[in-house]
């Protein structure tokens, strides 16, 4: 799912793109236009309408920004992604789909029904029978699936010759739900450190210290509020206080005189705010995967019954389970991240390229599977 103004979504196609290539193969990425009407069935006028009105809004509110964060993320799918042609649509993928070698499907949500509805593509509908087709770090986002979902989920993943996905919940839906095994594996976007990321980051004109903010904000929860929070806390005896700067992609949501908000930062520019800041308060995924890739301290906030177990799962892997927060709880430091974890991190990059080279070995080794 690389077409959505997302940073995590476009940023880990690149990642697979890179690591596959550093293996040795050719790699395109299959350029499908999600989401589209295939995936929404109730897209109709009224939603149209209102699509309409929200650019128009996020327009008048931030004039000319919305514009550029779009051409940023463009210009980073044709620079950075070796792309196929466009499908439109799941029956133009199924009706001429692109000739392969081997299909890797992944990874981010990509198997959740809530977000692909009817929409199989993402669970290898249209490989060729006989083709070889594995997944890598592909997650369901849920904590199970329904029942009517689970004989369309068996049929189609069980032509895969490998599974690979993200999360411990992504193996229990495999295993109880589908009779499936799988491997678990880093997102791509760890498999890349800090130093391979460098190489793409472009800065974002912020002269003094500052705290980040960036993610979804349910209601009962304000980033920069928690941000406020910690800007209170921190040492009177500074020079400066941190400015809080929020990366902001819904113009009409509610703001705070306490923060700048950015509502042109593309990809590219992502990872330099990460980078550049003193701490990070997210509730997002590829928010929490950036911090840890660059070793910046940060707070990722989940709501305590959550069904969305991605965050909770990759930090009890590293050993960093405290540096997850409940929505309601308070900040009373930034505080430094433990200093076991990056080694983790390493032998876990290492696992999961092995998995790649494995998964791809074995096809090259027999071919007609």
């Amino acid at each position: 799912m690389h077409r959505p103004l997302n940073f995590g979504c476009t940023l880990q196609a690149f990642a697979t793109q890179e690591v596959l290539e550093r293996l040795g193969h050719q790699v395109k990425m299959i350029d499908y236009l999600y989401p589209n009407a295939s995936r929404d069935h109730r897209i109709n006028l009224r939603h149209a309408l209102l699509h309409a009105g929200n650019r128009l809004l996020a327009f008048f509110l931030t004039g000319q920004a919305f514009s550029r964060r779009e051409q940023q993320y463009r210009d980073f799918l044709q620079q950075r992604l070796h792309l196929t042609q466009e499908y439109a649509t799941k029956e133009d993928l199924a009706k001429d789909p692109p000739d392969f070698d081997s299909y890797c499907m992944g990874s981010d949500q990509i198997w959740n029904p809530n977000f692909i509805n009817e929409d199989t593509s993402f669970l290898g509908s249209f490989v060729p029978d006989g083709k070889h087709l594995f997944s890598y770090a592909s997650s369901f986002g849920i904590t199970e699936l329904a029942p009517k979902d689970v004989p369309e989920y068996k049929r189609l993943l069980q032509r895969f010759a490998t599974l690979a996905v993200r999360e411990v919940q992504g193996q229990t839906i495999l295993q109880n739900q589908l009779g499936l095994q799988a491997q678990r594996t880093l997102d791509p976007t760890l498999l890349l450190t800090s130093d391979d990321w460098d190489k793409l980051a472009a800065p974002y004109p912020i002269s003094r210290k500052y705290i980040l903010c960036y993610g979804a904000e349910p209601a009962g929860i304000s980033l920069v509020r928690k941000a406020t929070e910690l800007v209170s806390q921190m040492s009177t005896n500074s020079n400066e206080r941190p400015l809080i700067v929020h990366i902001h992609g819904r113009p009409w949501q509610r703001f705070s005189s306490q923060a700048k908000y950015l509502f042109d930062v593309g990809p590219a520019q992502f990872l330099s705010l990460i980078k550049h800041a003193s701490c990070v308060l997210t509730t997002s995924y590829h928010g929490t995967c950036f911090s840890l890739n660059y070793r910046v301290p940060f707070w990722s906030f989940t709501p305590p019954n959550g069904t969305d177990t991605r965050i909770s799962d990759l930090l009890h892997l590293l050993g960093l389970q405290d540096r997850r927060k409940y929505f309601g709880e308070h900040l009373q430091s930034i505080g430094e991240l433990r200093e076991s974890y990056p080694a983790i991190l390493q032998k876990e990059r290492e696992t999961s390229q092995q998995y790649l080279q494995k998964a791809l070995a074995s096809h090259s080794m027999n071919p007609s599977k």
